[in-house]
């Protein structure tokens, strides 16, 4: 993990912290475009430099809030494709009952 200072004084940080400005002013009027959401929640997963889940997480939870619910079914199906890419796979144990 960076430290927080390092993070801070970096340019990619600066530009990190502008886009995601950008983005939150968008959201004041156009809450209601799903592609918006999507578009905002994928460069945080990306581009986020303490890589977050959390973060993440309370974007996609905006968007089921601000959507309509004849909406959210695209929200869940990038949210569901985050969460399985992000948790430890079950197979992965080795082990088998039978």
């Amino acid at each position: 993990r960076i430290p927080s200072y390092l993070l801070t004084a970096s340019s990619k940080f600066k530009h990190y912290h502008a886009t995601v400005s950008a983005f939150e002013r968008s959201l004041v009027r156009l809450h209601k475009m799903p592609r918006l959401w999507l578009m905002y929640a994928t460069f945080v997963i990306l581009y986020d430099p303490e890589r977050n889940p959390t973060t993440v997480r309370r974007i996609y939870d905006r968007a089921l809030v601000a959507l309509p619910a004849s909406q959210h079914e695209r929200i869940w199906e990038e949210c569901l494709c985050w969460v399985t890419g992000i948790l430890p796979s079950n197979n992965s144990t080795g082990s088998s009952s039978s």
